[in-house]
């Protein structure tokens, strides 16, 4: 793995974070499940990753009145394996959504991910984004996709990072019960 630190802005691809939920299905406007999260060290550069394999608790909770969908997904990851030279992770993150559907399957969006490392001491561990964006919900081959951009201003973050702003492009795919 490359860590050498690039100069000025860095740019690629972090670690890679997989969620599992258990969740029942009985409720049509709220949703709640409890599950695991598994994190890889994927980052080509040290800055943008942990160097480790970390496994946690989660959790996610989602209300659907109406137009609008909002909720959370929070899970806490500690490292069991990985890069001796990096330090260990203890790390909370929280995302936390809300969207609003237009009838045109345009939405407005707020889905800022909320960081804690607990490790760290002071208020130093916090990473605390305001922002949004917009997006579109379109089907390819009866497959549903999201594709939004959004823009945040980190009220807190670690002196370390040092980033006031971030800008997200979203892809995601649902796999709904339907298509299974």
């Amino acid at each position: 793995m490359n860590t050498d630190a690039p100069r000025g802005h860095i740019f690629g691809l972090g670690d890679l974070t997989s969620e599992f939920y258990l969740a029942p299905s009985s409720l049509k406007t709220i949703s709640a499940g409890i599950g695991a999260a598994l994190a890889i060290p994927t980052a080509k550069y040290a800055q943008l990753g942990t160097g480790k394999v970390s496994v946690g608790p989660a959790l996610v909770f989602a209300a659907m009145p109406s137009n609008w969908v909002f909720g959370f997904r929070a899970y806490n990851v500690f490292s069991f394996a990985g890069n001796l030279d990096r330090p260990s992770v203890n790390q909370l993150n929280i995302y936390t959504f809300i969207y609003y559907d237009f009838s045109n399957r345009w939405f407005l969006t707020s889905t800022p991910s909320i960081f804690s490392n607990w490790n760290v001491k002071g208020s130093n561990k916090w990473v605390v984004p305001i922002g949004g964006g917009a997006g579109r919900a379109f089907k390819v081959n009866n497959q549903v996709i999201f594709l939004n951009l959004q823009s945040f201003y980190n009220i807190l973050v670690p002196t370390s990072i040092g980033t006031k702003w971030t800008v997200r492009f979203s892809l995601e795919f649902f796999f709904p019960e339907a298509n299974l």
